[in-house]
């Protein structure tokens, strides 16, 4: 004895007779022009999702290490708080070649942010 298998349950061709899935649909269809648009952008982005997420963790690596150099320098900080070196310490500090660094990247984003401002 063999099983008939019906062939009118068939789940898609059965769907467009469904009136929630027609309501469904219409609503979809006549939304279409503004779902549109994040559709595209969304296609347009998966391509580029390995790159973005190298740029994000660059800048999390970047974060990281001057977050760490933040907290290295206030355990220093801390040692020495009672020895200042004295009024011109600060001074005698910028020959050094590490503390050097610092004041010139300060003082060229300085330059590059005002005539940026200036211009825009």
């Amino acid at each position: 004895m063999t099983a008939e298998i019906p062939t009118d349950t068939d789940a898609p061709a059965a769907m467009p007779q469904d009136p929630e899935i027609r309501e469904s649909l219409g609503v979809i269809l006549a939304n279409a022009p503004a779902l549109a648009a994040p559709v595209s952008t969304s296609s347009a982005l998966l391509p580029r999702g390995p790159g973005l997420s190298d740029n994000i963790n660059d800048v999390l690596a970047r974060l990281r290490e001057t977050g760490e150099a933040a907290l290295e320098a206030d355990r220093v900080a801390k040692c020495r708080q009672g020895d200042s070196g004295g009024v011109f310490s600060p001074v005698w500090q910028l020959k050094n070649a590490d503390v050097h660094e610092t004041p010139s990247l300060l003082l060229a984003f300085a330059k590059v942010f005002g005539a940026r401002r200036r211009s825009g």
